[in-house]
């Protein structure tokens, strides 16, 4: 099961530690902790949709990059960075470099052209 799903498997694992960090830090989800979550949770969701296409490895990872960069840029720009920012966005992107990590397996064959 790792090897076919560790990427989607880092997503949700990403995504579960965020809402822990905001959540231990003071039992109170605020409005750009939610963004934070769900940001990550579309992050999750995104790295198991998107299929592994063996012409584009990177894929998912880019996808899981820039919903990260996304989750950080907002929590820059709404009110700087706190301490329990620090945690969330450093999980969030430790989460990111893991899914570049993560193996995936997909049954996609190259040579056979989808339509759409």
């Amino acid at each position: 099961m790792w090897t076919r799903y560790g990427k989607a498997i880092v997503g949700v694992l990403t995504a579960i530690a965020v809402m822990g960090v905001t959540v231990t830090t003071d039992n109170l989800i605020t409005g750009e902790e939610w963004f934070q979550v769900l940001t990550e949770a579309v992050m999750a969701l995104g790295v198991f949709l998107v299929p592994v296409f063996p012409e584009y490895p990177w894929l998912k990872t880019v996808q899981a990059a820039l919903l990260t960069g996304l989750m950080v840029s907002v929590t820059l720009v709404l009110d700087g960075v706190t301490a329990n920012d620090a945690l969330v966005i450093l999980v969030a992107i430790l989460g990111a470099i893991s899914v570049a990590v993560a193996p995936a397996k997909s049954d996609i064959d190259p040579r056979v052209h989808r339509s759409v």
